[in-house]
């Protein structure tokens, strides 16, 4: 499986990807004018990961901003990895916020109270999140 690297642009953050370590990086500012076009591919990368991941995923975000469509999208890539749970893998999200922006760290709150209430469903709670000043 090949390792992805999608440097950052004015409207995109920094996609880094390396299935070797199990590593995924999404960094920077997230407004593409296309959400769909962007994160597709490696959604598409994630859900052939999980057929053969590492015993431990993390996960680091950091955005300093991010829109709606590229929310959705951050959420679809976390429900994915959830996956790696019904694997008996551990999926570590980091979660980077700026200590002035609480906006940011209620998207991370949510994002893990939906993960982790999927993984209860599912009787297996093999996810850590964690909140980290960027």
């Amino acid at each position: 499986m090949e390792h992805i690297l999608l440097e950052r642009t004015r409207y995109t953050p920094k996609v880094m990807f390396n299935p070797t370590n199990g590593e995924l990086e999404i960094s920077g500012t997230s407004i593409p004018e296309n959400a769909n076009e962007f994160y597709e591919p490696l959604l598409g990368h994630l859900q052939r990961y999980i057929q053969s991941p590492q015993h431990r995923t993390t996960v680091n975000i950091n955005l300093a901003y991010f829109n709606t469509s590229s929310s959705k999208w951050i959420m679809l890539i976390l429900r994915k990895l959830v996956e790696l749970n019904k694997k008996e893998k551990k999926l570590v999200v980091n979660w980077y916020f700026n200590k002035n922006d609480t906006d940011s760290y209620e998207a991370g709150e949510s994002y893990e109270i939906i993960l982790k209430n999927n993984c209860r469903r599912h009787n297996n709670d093999h996810i850590e999140f964690h909140y980290l000043v960027s």
